[in-house]
């Protein structure tokens, strides 16, 4: 809200219409962010963790090179989304928290699917905003990491945007060291850091901000 129309109980007038449903809620607010994250916990709000904002930004030449790990090929059939979705639900099973999987699998999404020995192996889901790329899901099979395949995906997402003068965002949860050591070792820089916040049960039905929060698996 504007500056000045805070404390005049604004902030808590929208969230008594917001939270005016059945259901859990989830918020988010950027962590240096005192006051808010105090409304929030006065609010009954618990913390659940922390989302770190990375962005890269380069030309055609600052793109690594990507190991010749699969096959990429653009989901364009029904077939391909349907590969994707279900290659999505097996990693975030088998992966837990380590799936980012907040978009959904369709257009206007760009679905990248990464093949070996005609299987599919790893997928990625990246938007257009705003702010240049955004990814929204990267997931690799159990049997295919380490292989390079989460690399690939995403320096052919890299190699577009910088083409296109646009950058690429994701976001990471600090309790990966290891994926935030890939996406860092790829050109990524953190700038920013939230904090998530959950009243009610872990399934939430309706969020008080946008984004996602999810780490890639690599």
């Amino acid at each position: 809200m504007v500056p000045r129309a805070r404390r005049q109980g604004v902030g808590q007038s929208l969230l008594a219409h917001i939270t005016n449903v059945p259901g859990p809620f989830v918020a988010r607010c950027d962590v240096a962010h005192t006051r808010a994250r105090r409304f929030l916990t006065h609010r009954a709000f618990e913390l659940v963790g922390l989302v770190m904002h990375q962005r890269w930004d380069g030309g055609p030449e600052d793109v690594p090179r990507r190991f010749a790990s699969g096959l990429i090929v653009e989901a364009k059939t029904d077939a391909d989304f349907s590969s994707a979705r279900e290659l999505l639900l097996t990693a975030a099973l088998e992966a837990g928290p380590l799936a980012m999987r907040r978009g959904s699998v369709m257009a206007p999404a760009w679905v990248l699917i990464a093949s070996r020995g005609g299987r599919p192996v790893g997928v990625s889901v990246a938007r257009r905003d705003r702010e240049g790329w955004s990814i929204d899901s990267l997931a690799i099979s159990s049997d295919a990491r380490g292989l390079g395949i989460g690399r690939q995906l995403l320096c052919t997402l890299m190699e577009r945007a910088a083409e296109e003068g646009q950058g690429v965002c994701l976001c990471l949860s600090p309790e990966y060291p290891r994926v935030l050591d890939f996406t860092s070792r790829l050109g990524f820089w953190t700038y920013r850091t939230s904090a998530d916040f959950r009243r009610g049960s872990r399934s939430p039905t309706v969020a008080t901000d946008t984004g996602y929060g999810d780490a890639p698996t690599t």
